[in-house]
């Protein structure tokens, strides 16, 4: 269990309808010294770590390095609970979830921010769109090989359902069809970015043949059904497609 349900008090003016305790506990348990030390020597070595979450009072993405955030883990003990509180906020759903209170120091003043999972704000992120992936060539002895790998945990293509006509139903659908089209719009930007920088592209999703339904938050039967439908596609060489649904390939245009 990674979350306590608290309807009664969420109803009544509480920041969320579960508590998640549990899951911070959970985190706090696997989040451990070694682990941030291991993390941050990947991070060392290169390798990078980042994670998006929302700030909801100032209505915009935070992509957090979290390499380097475990790599000041070691002389800062603040910097081990902002990590896990990182990982926190970025599953914290709106509503669902309580968010995650972020305290940030600037100068000798100490602020208090409120973040939630980066959804609001991106389904889908690679780095800011100002951001060139050309801008670390000069560092290499020869031209690296750009590739971007997208994981999209949701299905792409429209699916049909017919929806009750009341208030709930008809919120909940155009909710999640927000939600859909927002991750369509950023695969289409990261898509874009990698054709601008001359990066190659790929792709996976959850194919429309998934049929299996969630039944809970966190549903083992249904994660395990998706994990094996990954895990054939990965194993049979499909799990991987080069451009968006709606994207036209550039040898076509």
């Amino acid at each position: 269990m990674v979350a306590t349900p608290q309807v009664l008090a969420g109803l009544l003016g509480a920041e969320a309808i579960a508590d998640t305790a549990p899951l911070r506990e959970l985190i706090a348990k696997h989040v451990d010294r070694r682990m941030l030390r291991e993390i941050a020597h990947e991070y060392r070595g290169g390798r990078l770590l980042m994670v998006g979450t929302t700030n909801l009072d100032a209505q915009r993405q935070v992509i957090w390095n979290m390499g380097e955030i475990a790599a000041a883990a070691a002389r800062d003990p603040e910097a081990a609970q902002l990590f896990r509180d990182v990982l926190l906020a970025s599953a914290s759903i709106p509503g669902v979830f309580p968010p995650v209170h972020v305290k940030v120091r600037v100068g000798d003043q100490v602020f208090e921010e409120m973040h939630v999972d980066g959804g609001p704000t991106r389904q889908v992120f690679l780095a800011p769109a100002q951001f060139s992936l050309r801008t670390f060539d000069s560092l290499y002895p020869q031209p690296p090989v750009r590739r971007v790998y997208v994981v999209r945990n949701g299905k792409l293509a429209p699916a049909y359902e017919a929806v009750q006509p009341n208030t709930l139903a008809i919120s909940a659908r155009s909710l999640f069809t927000i939600t859909k089209n927002q991750g369509i719009g950023d695969i289409n930007r990261i898509y874009a970015m990698t054709q601008r920088d001359g990066a190659e592209f790929r792709l996976a999703s959850i194919p429309a043949s998934f049929t299996a339904e969630s039944k809970q938050s966190f549903d083992p039967a249904y994660m395990k059904a998706l994990f094996e439908v990954g895990y054939r596609l990965g194993l049979g060489g499909k799990a991987w497609v080069r451009t968006p649904p709606e994207a036209v390939p550039a040898a076509q245009r």
